[in-house]
């Protein structure tokens, strides 16, 4: 059985440092929100009283989707982008035990306070200010719970509405007391773009599934009336570890509505209205670069693959101009259209910086890491650059694994002695001369950055065919039985 790719990299913690803690370089701990943790779990209410009523029907659901601010089951790491200012507002929702015979949700409403306010006057003063956008201010993040009981909806003990609207319509012109601070619903926050319904998706055939979700193929009716393909991540599970990975899924969307480029999957936006949630990504047909690359093994021209990786490096280059490190290049990471653009995708282990520092054991891709990496736990953009080099091994070779037949544990010893991989002879001398001399060495601060990767295969792909050399060396290597085997298989799998 092979080996497999990923191996468990263990740093020891710091003097001092809990091991369960990730760190950027700084050495600051990564805080569960921007914010840290700021859900309010009792807002003054008598917990003698009445029991909370958290059954949650369609009706209820129905009404909900009626409020322009309302944003589904937005995660909570999304609300310090859109809840900034003092009075911004939304509504939302959030479950709050696995119940398989009901539906348990709680109702939420994120409000951004003034901290110094502590009385309804001074909120009432403070809410007119509001009205003017230069006279507003940062708030912070609270996250009031509506209550229900007895068919009522209430946030403060002595008001109670018998409907939500009406909550809402009476907190619009008057500032909320709770026992710790003043609110004011000045400035409702309504759906952002990226932001779409269920309904304006329709699912197609299935392309693959796991653990948490499923993808499948679909249509997305975009804002503009425009309908296009998209590609459907469906998250399911309520345990704890698929939460977790919804919570990941979640974060690896939030990152990849920066980004807008070509050589990178375009992701549309969520449908988080309601469960399953749904990340909406651009379709791409040819499928994973890796399995594309096995399936059309010599019947890809050099040409070809050189322009492939030049889209892999263009992509990689946007990512690195915008301060986001990839982490985790490699082929199985990229997808091809059926016009052969590359696009890099799976963001799961990226971050936005320069420089990111592990701290715990993680499984890493060992055969794509860069040598400071295997032995000093760091993660730059020059890493990045390393693991490049790697892609384009995969691209010459057909779609081989990187260091095949050798064990991860036989790998790390090469990489860190300064033994990198021996390119394909069809990789064309003035590249595979700038992958040995400026991409797969050792010092990072000796190797190049991705914008001076894309400049070398800019050239690269300008310079014809017959002045490149990678015509005269196919040549050189190829046999009359290599010529024949390969037009064979053209007539019987037309490329």
């Amino acid at each position: 059985m092979a080996e497999r790719s990923k191996y468990t990299l263990e740093p020891s913690p710091l003097p001092g440092q809990q091991k369960d803690k990730d760190q950027d370089k700084s050495g600051s701990h990564r805080p569960s929100s921007p914010q840290g943790k700021s859900e309010i779990r009792d807002v003054g209410l008598d917990s003698k009283g009445p029991k909370d009523e958290q059954v949650f029907d369609k009706d209820e659901e129905k009404t909900l989707k009626q409020f322009e601010f309302y944003h589904g089951f937005l995660p909570r790491e999304d609300l310090y982008i859109l809840v900034r200012n003092v009075g911004d507002y939304l509504l939302r929702v959030s479950e709050v035990d696995n119940d398989p015979t009901k539906i348990r949700r709680e109702i939420i409403l994120s409000v951004a306070i003034d901290v110094e306010i502590k009385t309804i006057s001074e909120a009432e003063k403070a809410a007119e200010k509001a009205q003017d956008p230069s006279q507003r201010k940062r708030g912070k993040l609270k996250n009031v719970i509506v209550r229900r009981r007895r068919n009522k909806y209430l946030v403060e003990t002595n008001r109670l509405f018998d409907t939500l609207r009406e909550l809402l319509e009476h907190y619009q012109k008057t500032p909320g007391k709770l026992n710790k601070f003043v609110f004011a619903l000045t400035n409702p926050i309504k759906q952002q773009p990226w932001e779409f319904q269920h309904s304006d998706v329709k699912q197609g055939s299935l392309l693959g599934q796991g653990a948490f979700g499923e993808v499948r193929a679909g249509t997305l009716q975009l804002k503009t009336g425009e309908t296009v393909d998209v590609a459907i991540k469906v998250t399911k599970g309520t345990s704890d570890l698929c939460k977790a990975k919804i919570k990941e899924m979640m974060k690896e969307a939030r990152l990849m509505r920066n980004f807008k480029h070509k050589n990178i999957v375009r992701i549309y936006g969520v449908a988080v209205d309601e469960q399953p949630l749904y990340i909406l990504l651009e379709l791409v047909t040819g499928g994973a670069l890796n399995s594309w690359l096995k399936a059309n093994a010599g019947r890809v021209e050099v040409p070809d693959k050189t322009t492939m990786c030049l889209g892999a490096a263009q992509g990689a280059e946007y990512l690195h101009q915008n301060r986001c490190m990839h982490r985790d290049l490699a082929a199985r990471n990229c997808l091809i259209t059926q016009d052969k653009v590359v696009k890099i995708s799976d963001f799961g282990l990226s971050r936005m910086g320069t420089h990111y520092q592990i701290r715990t054991a993680m499984r890493l891709p060992i055969k794509w890491l860069a040598p400071e990496t295997i032995t000093t736990f760091s993660f730059s953009l020059k890493t990045d650059v390393f693991s490049f080099g790697v892609v384009v091994f995969e691209i010459f070779s057909d779609g081989a694994e990187p260091w095949e037949g050798k064990t991860n544990a036989e790998v790390k010893v090469h990489i860190t002695n300064g033994e990198f991989l021996t390119l394909p002879d069809c990789v064309p001398e003035a590249l595979r001369n700038f992958i040995d001399e400026r991409v797969f060495v050792k010092d990072p601060a000796e190797r190049a950055d991705m914008s001076e990767v894309v400049k070398a295969l800019e050239q690269q792909v300008a310079t014809r065919p017959s002045e490149g050399g990678w015509f005269r060396q196919r040549k050189k290597n190829s046999t009359n039985t290599d010529e024949k085997t390969g037009l064979l298989s053209r007539i019987l799998n037309p490329f």
